[in-house]
């Protein structure tokens, strides 16, 4: 794109009175028209934030964040956003900057979470999250629509077991796992209904991947009872590598 051409498209996007709602409904809308993008029941709902490098200081919202994956502070904005995904299809529902001392990403969360059901009226039954959101907030939120959701869990994250508070990680050590395969893929795996810390009681999944040597173990929470859930949350990684590609 030549710097005129870049300069024309600047100034139509910035200098109109858009309705972010309005066009984004449209958006929606418009895939909506095609089996490959239509909305599925069987489809889950990402919620998770990315960071966009920046140079400039002018750009609203951006500021100095320390990012995980890299392991150091860069300049640039982060995103949170809301994301659609199924077998056939993946792609963005909501978007919102985070501003550090203006909001938390919780409140970020739970606007996306608003969004997708009251504006978007996603029909998809579960939210798929990592542990950063999981907090009291959203997930009361996500469950207020009768929706089900299956979050990552922190190591350290406080658990009730054998009538004392314990870390996920420290019951790991105390039970056995039971080896079961998914998806052509053996892992080892114990789930029982715990008091988890500011959750109440819900369900704990453990579930060590057998002969993974990077990320062997995944501690999850869910309000759902069916068994698929390992599988079910498999489908966070879709999230990663689309945002990833836009990148």
């Amino acid at each position: 794109m030549s710097s005129e051409s870049e300069r024309a498209l600047n100034e139509f996007l910035g200098e109109n009175d858009w309705d972010d709602l309005e066009i984004n409904l449209d958006r929606w809308d418009e895939l909506q028209q095609y089996n490959e993008t239509s909305w599925s029941k069987d489809g889950f709902i990402g919620i998770d934030a990315s960071f966009t490098e920046k140079t400039g200081e002018e750009i609203p919202k951006v500021g100095r964040f320390y990012d995980h994956t890299e392991g150091e502070f860069i300049w640039g904005q982060n995103v949170a956003y809301s994301f659609c995904t199924d077998d056939k299809t993946g792609y963005p529902v909501g978007i919102r900057l985070y501003e550090k001392d203006a909001e938390t990403k919780i409140d970020l969360a739970k606007q996306l979470i608003e969004e997708a059901e009251d504006a978007a009226k996603a029909p998809s039954e579960t939210y798929l999250f990592d542990s950063w959101y999981c907090a009291r907030e959203p997930i009361e939120s996500i469950e207020l629509y009768d929706k089900d959701w299956i979050s990552a869990l922190k190591s350290d994250r406080p658990v009730e077991y054998a009538c004392e508070q314990r870390r996920t990680d420290e019951i790991h050590e105390m039970v056995d796992l039971v080896e079961r395969e998914i998806d052509d893929e053996l892992y080892k795996i114990w789930t029982k209904k715990l008091a988890v810390s500011q959750l109440g009681r819900k369900k704990v999944i453990i579930a060590e991947k057998v002969e993974d040597g990077d990320n062997p173990v995944k501690y999850l929470v869910t309000n759902r009872i069916d068994a698929h859930n390992i599988r079910s949350y498999g489908y966070r990684w879709r999230i990663e590598t689309f945002f990833e590609d836009s990148k």
